[in-house]
């Protein structure tokens, strides 16, 4: 191997070390700390089946009439709703915390637009769960 290949490679090597080190950086600056040390966010999952009878355009408008609500919150970053082909619903949030997450349910607690999306569940079914991600396939840019 000449001189100039050996540097070259160290070169390359030199490069993607600094790569990972950025984009481990650039992670860091969007995120709070997860139980593992490293930044990260919180993912509250809310899963429920409609009520008897409640149009699926029904349910879309209802969710969609909270992000206002949910967009005057501390810690909201982003919210999606998605449905199974059993009719299983399951709206998923994105906080900055923990503390974040559990503070919303009451702050949102007197929001009609809540009382309005309630009214249209199967509150048998409602579960609602608060996970701390510990791996993803790269960098969330929630904007």
């Amino acid at each position: 191997m000449s001189p100039y290949s050996f540097q070259n490679e160290n070169k390359y090597f030199l490069i993607m070390i600094i790569v990972l080190i950025s984009s481990r950086n650039m992670m860091r600056h969007n995120f709070h700390m997860n139980q593992k040390g490293d930044e990260m966010y919180v993912v509250e999952i809310v899963s429920w089946k409609a009520a008897s009878d409640v149009a699926d355009q029904k349910m879309i408008d209802a969710v969609q009439a909270m992000v206002p609500d949910l967009e005057t919150l501390p810690g909201f970053r982003y919210q999606s709703l998605s449905k199974d082909d059993e009719g299983l619903w399951m709206d998923i949030y994105y906080w900055d915390s923990k503390e974040d997450a559990d503070n919303s349910n009451d702050l949102m607690a007197n929001k009609p637009s809540l009382h309005n999306l309630m009214a249209l569940i199967d509150m048998s079914s409602l579960k609602i769960e608060v996970l701390t991600p510990y791996q993803e396939s790269g960098s969330v840019n929630f904007t």
